[in-house]
């Protein structure tokens, strides 16, 4: 039973005024009730149904249903479980099929499934006469066919209650003698159908006439109630809270996005702009941090330490750049046997060394440093073929003469493009083969000194130690310092701790130690540190700077829900008609910004990667890195998390005006 006591509504006008649109109503209507509301355009009609259906919640004196008040809070299930709409325009969603469009109302239920929502709404539409036509669209339908859908649509929850504004309105009268004739059998039914127009056509079959006129109420019951007064509710549902699932919101949003396609993925491209050039930045910053990883690791043993000199106030990363004195080496000496590191290696080197190879300058090969393998052969057991050190040949003895040859300088005499053609087979026939050392030298009177040596073995460029630059043994290395008159410069005091235990400790005891304040001690793990936090600090620098472009990705998605919002204003009424809360209408233009997101970070991580894949020969080609941009998963997750919560914040201002909408001021908006 539904109840009107005691209703007055007023609307505030120019000048203070007030003017009353209805006064004192008071009307009941029950089950079996097929009732019509009359009255001319501005009697108020309109304004009635929009109280008795909650939609307009602002008016003075009471609805009540079966007894008790009708309150704000239980309006949406109210919607949901008890009363169903048939509008004069039909408000059908157009991108949706008429299937999809009775099913709404069905999302709202969480314990229906899919196949359940399916068979319900099909069903529906086989009672209105349009089963075949479930997967057409509303725009393929005529208007009698729309409004079966609209009916077809407010069954769905099996509600107690249907309220129709004008269902005959834009219908011929063919058409709309049997849409009232439905209407009338689903009165038989059970269900209190209640009708305003401005047609008398059908008082005849009126169970209850409500006439209104100036914002008065005259009504009456006819011959009719008799009939209808003991029909009892047939099928009616368990009453349930009206909850929009997760999936539910997931799939309607998806719906809305395709709806909008074009539109959606020329926003989603715009963003996916900013996204690749954070995705490029951390990208390459994996490929930087991996190759200084890998370079370090080749270069130092996890037990090993280094100590140079470095001077107060000096900038830039920890190096060795000035010449250790004899006081200085032994001053870091005595150091490593304090602390009870007896092997230790004064390591020399020899920078800007350039190579000839049968009388011919290799130009394309950058100036490398030697450096003097002084180590025990213990500590060279690594570069050997087998353990992928060496593409070619062998570690020299103490006593021969030899080189282990860069890859680029190997590279340069095959005469290859690429560091990755580099191979075992070609490159062992430069086993053996001589190779003239070229080194600057002021002693000379051409002012460079050329010593031959051997190719004893050939650097894998995947190992390749560039901090070490490339070994040269002891006997080659005095006969390129003899040769050209030049200082044995001793550049850092090496030691081997027993166990890589004992390094951290060393280090950080020295750190703090004011005798060693102009002296660096350290190894590769605490250079590989640094250069990694420098690196990092770097990449995240640019993915910043490009993430801003995120911003404005954002004010676009912002806009664009909003003006969907002012597109399907009128869809917004419907939803909220039917039993959509004002979070589900959040919640489904944010799904859309999801979407969008998604969408843009496909794009993006498809690009990323393509572009990734085209520069990293080019790349290698110029450098001799491989895989210096490297995109990981990691990345993508990361991107995709910070991408979507960016799309959230910015769908909240428009997803919030969507919910805001009067129901009401949204159903009348053209």
């Amino acid at each position: 039973m539904l109840e009107m006591k005691n209703i007055n509504k007023s609307y505030p006008i120019q000048n203070g005024g007030v003017e009353t649109v209805l006064k004192n109503i008071n009307f009941t209507f029950e089950a079996g009730d097929f009732a019509v509301i009359l009255g001319p355009s501005g009697s108020g009609k309109s304004t009635l149904l929009n109280i008795i259906s909650g939609l307009d919640n602002d008016y003075e004196g009471e609805v009540l249903l079966s007894g008790k008040p009708l309150s704000k809070k239980m309006l949406d299930d109210y919607h949901k479980n008890t009363i169903g709409f048939i509008f004069q325009s039909f408000n059908l969603v157009p991108h949706m099929s008429i299937l999809e469009n009775v099913k709404m109302p069905l999302y709202l239920d969480k314990s229906l499934s899919n196949e359940a929502r399916n068979q319900r709404a099909q069903s529906l539409l086989d009672k209105v006469g349009l089963g075949p036509f479930s997967k057409k669209k509303p725009n393929q339908l005529s208007g009698g066919q729309k409004q079966r859908v609209a009916i077809a649509r407010a069954l769905a929850n099996n509600p107690a209650i249907l309220f129709a504004d004008e269902p005959t309105g834009a219908l011929d009268s063919k058409t709309a003698h049997e849409i009232m004739t439905l209407l009338k059998e689903l009165a038989a039914d059970g269900k209190t159908v209640i009708i305003v127009t401005h047609e008398e056509t059908y008082l005849n079959e009126a169970t209850k006439i409500l006439r209104l006129k100036d914002g008065v109420l005259d009504a009456r019951a006819t011959d009719a109630l008799i009939k209808n007064k003991k029909i009892p509710v047939l099928n009616e549902q368990k009453k349930t809270k009206s909850t929009l699932s997760i999936w539910a919101i997931l799939k309607l949003g998806f719906k809305n996005f395709m709806n909008r396609k074009l539109r959606n993925i020329l926003v989603a491209f715009g963003t996916s702009i900013g996204i690749i050039a954070i995705l490029i930045a951390l990208g390459l910053g994996n490929g930087v941090n991996r190759v200084v990883a890998d370079l370090f690791n080749n270069a130092y043993s996890p037990n090993q330490l280094t100590a140079f000199f470095r001077a107060e106030g000096t900038s830039g990363p920890p190096r060795p750049t000035t010449p250790l004195t004899a006081k200085e080496i032994e001053k870091l000496e005595a150091m490593y046997v304090k602390e009870h590191i007896t092997e230790t290696y004064q390591t020399s080197s020899v920078s800007g060394i350039k190579f000839e190879y049968k009388g011919h300058l290799l130009e394309k090969v950058p100036p490398a440093s030697a450096q003097e393998a002084v180590l025990s052969a213990k500590r060279y057991e690594q570069y050997s073929i087998d353990e992928g050190y060496l593409l070619a040949g062998h570690m020299f003895s103490k006593s021969e003469e030899g080189i282990l040859l860069p890859s680029e300088a190997a590279k340069a005499i095959l005469n290859l493009d690429n560091s990755d053609e580099l191979t075992k087979g070609n490159t062992k026939g430069l086993v053996g083969e001589k190779i003239t050392i070229v080194a600057s030298s002021r002693n000379s009177q051409a002012g460079t000194v050329k010593i031959d040596t051997q190719i004893s073995g050939v650097l894998n460029p995947e190992s390749e130690g560039m901090s070490q630059g490339f070994l040269m043994s002891q006997p080659s290395y005095d006969k390129l310092l003899t040769t050209g008159s030049l200082t044995k410069d001793i550049y850092t005091v090496d030691g081997f701790a027993t166990s890589p235990d004992e390094v951290e400790p060393l280090i950080e005891k020295y750190r703090e130690d004011p005798a060693f304040k102009n002296y660096q001690i350290t190894n590769g793990v605490a250079f590989l540190d640094m250069i990694t936090q420098f690196t990092t600090i770097i990449v995240y620098l640019i993915a910043f700077i490009a993430g801003l472009s995120l911003i404005v990705a954002g004010v676009m998605i912002a806009v664009v829900l909003y003006i969907g919002v002012v597109e399907r204003t009128k869809e917004i009424g419907v939803l909220r008609a039917i039993g959509y809360k004002k979070k589900h209408i959040r919640y489904l233009f944010i799904s859309e910004a999801l979407y969008i997101m998604i969408a843009s970070n496909i794009l993006s991580a498809g690009i990323a990667i393509g572009l990734s894949l085209l520069a990293n020969p080019i790349i290698q080609n110029q450098i001799g890195f491989s895989q210096m941009i490297h995109i990981s998963l990691v990345n993508i997750a990361v991107t995709l998390g910070i991408t979507l919560t960016l799309g959230i914040l910015f769908a909240l201002y428009p997803a919030s005006k969507g919910a805001k909408l009067d129901p009401t001021e949204a159903l009348r908006y053209e």
